[in-house]
């Protein structure tokens, strides 16, 4: 008998939220969470605003790179463990049946801005084996742990790797999670790309300039459905279909076709053929946008799709979270479901057009009862990675 994937807990910790309820009436109401950096020094940049974590719940050193990120994990996952009850023993006494799958990309970077000044080695400075060693210890992992690392679709790839996991049989449950600090070295690399937005962005616009880098950590609780079922589980969403996929095109363009994110999109689509709302990748730069509205269409064209699909992207709000950003769409792909409204993109002044079949969400959102959301996520190296979530009730 096939097994059946679910997601059994969403914590949040990103610009203008510090939990999955905040993060919530943030979506709903879309009022953004980017604002000037207070982090580091902006002035040779293109733009001094980013979406940047509220630290309130914890003061420490926001310059140093393993103290910010380590506060904000063991954050997240706190709350994660209050919401569900699970905690590290009972996930130490699952075994092997217990598994880790993590996404992140910039940690370890300081250390490279470091080296370029002419410094040594400093234990501060976070390292990925570091991180990972204290994901284990901290949530009570004996079982397989993995990291992903690829780029902007890393949190989506990570969830993919827990499905496929349970899906076949290796595992029971699985804690799946992405987090990316804010970062000097992220900011400057983007500018250097002359990809910074000069405001705050506006996605699918025909005037969109770039993106606002943002800083999220995003956990969630993935179990096998009878699993689940045995310990009275409250269920957010179902897992019905993923994909994953690299166009091998450029080292920082996607293949302007759409290609490689339609192939990914059909595979996540493959089981389940039907779309009421696509959380968009939506990064706000001009290649990217309309390389994803075509691959939509392409993946679309196919189908037998009667009914409206719904496109947004809450990149305005929260920021482009680099490999926590797939762990994000995901949150609001689960939110839409379990909360019965679509976002809207804000800040249109001129809305990018598109086939006749879908709607290009904009304004405010709005009460709709969901039943499926493909989520999208596509990077740098031709990387991309769609997950399909059902609601339980549909």
């Amino acid at each position: 008998m096939k097994k059946r994937v679910v997601i059994t807990g969403v914590e949040v910790l990103s610009a203008n939220s510090t939990t999955y309820d905040d993060f919530v009436e943030v979506l709903r109401t879309g009022e953004s969470g980017i604002k000037d950096c207070s982090i580091f020094d902006t002035i040779k940049l293109r733009t001094n605003k980013v979406g940047e974590i509220p630290l309130e719940f914890d003061r420490f050193d926001a310059s140093n790179e393993k103290e910010r990120l380590d506060n904000i994990l063991d954050n997240t996952i706190n709350k994660l463990f209050n919401q569900t009850g699970i905690n590290a023993g009972y996930l130490h006494q699952k075994g092997s049946r217990a598994i880790l799958s993590f996404a992140t990309s910039l940690a370890g970077n300081e250390k490279i801005m470091a080296f370029s000044e002419g410094k040594r080695d400093y234990p501060y400075l976070a390292k990925i084996p570091q991180f990972l060693t204290h994901l284990k210890k901290k949530i009570g992992i004996i079982g397989e742990s993995y990291v992903t690392m690829t780029a902007c679709a890393s949190g989506t790839a990570a969830a993919g790797i827990a499905y496929d996991c349970i899906l076949n049989d290796s595992a029971d449950i699985a804690v799946v999670g992405g987090a990316d600090p804010l970062t000097l070295f992220a900011c400057v690399g983007f500018h250097s790309l002359k990809s910074l937005s000069s405001d705050i962005c506006k996605p699918f616009d025909e005037r969109r300039n770039g993106i606002n880098i943002g800083e999220a950590s995003v956990f969630f609780i993935f179990e096998e459905y009878e699993h689940a079922m045995k310990r009275n589980a409250k269920i957010y969403a179902e897992v019905t279909g993923y994909g994953i996929g690299n166009d091998a095109y450029h080292m920082t363009t996607p293949d302007i076709s759409g290609l490689g994110a339609s192939r990914t999109m059909s595979k996540a689509l493959d089981a389940v053929k039907k779309v009421d709302y696509i959380n968009a990748h939506g990064t706000a730069t001009m290649i990217n946008d309309d390389m994803e509205l075509k691959g939509i269409e392409d993946a679309f064209k196919e189908l037998d799709q009667k009914d409206q699909v719904f496109i947004s992207s809450t990149k305005s709000i929260f920021g482009h979270c680099l490999a926590a950003a797939g762990s994000v769409e995901l949150a609001v792909a689960i939110a839409v479901l379990n909360e019965g409204f679509i976002p809207a993109s804000r800040r249109f002044e001129s809305r990018m057009v598109t086939n006749e079949k879908f709607t290009l969400v904009e304004g405010d959102s709005f009460e709709f009862e969901v039943g499926y959301v493909l989520s999208n996520s596509f990077a740098f190296g031709g990387n991309t990675a769609s997950i399909l979530l059902r609601r339980m009730s549909h």
